[in-house]
């Protein structure tokens, strides 16, 4: 009994190993669920104040995720520029600035709403 060429040639591609492709996951996760979604506002505080090194500008306060107990670092973009960006719900927050995680800035809370950008410069005693 003789094999013709085209049943040689099929039984060989038959036999190429298959490449498994991972399935998708769909959990959500908690960098996933901080992303940015259709009803979520950017909202960014610029603060221009040079507090000097090592010191760094943390922020505290009430909604958007901040608490008046610890506070959230702010990031460094120049020596006397630092800033808070995050993507809210409409809502509105209230915060303030501190040195350190320990020295708050003096006057009232500040409130910002969902999709705003605030650049002001702190005042410290």
């Amino acid at each position: 009994m003789t094999v013709s060429k085209k049943a040689k040639k099929s039984a060989k591609q038959s036999k190429k190993p298959v490449k498994k492709v991972a399935a998708s996951r769909k959990s959500a996760s908690p960098k996933k669920t901080a992303r940015k979604t259709k009803n979520h506002k950017h909202t960014k505080i610029v603060v221009h104040f040079d507090c000097g090194l090592p010191n760094a500008l943390f922020i505290r306060g009430e909604g958007a995720g901040l608490s008046w107990h610890h506070g959230t670092p702010l990031k460094n973009l120049k020596s006397d520029e630092w800033a808070f960006e995050i993507h809210i719900p409409e809502e509105e927050f209230e915060f303030k600035v501190l040195v350190n995680d320990q020295v708050f800035e003096i006057g009232e809370n500040h409130r910002v709403k969902a999709g705003e950008k605030i650049v002001y410069t702190p005042k410290f005693s």
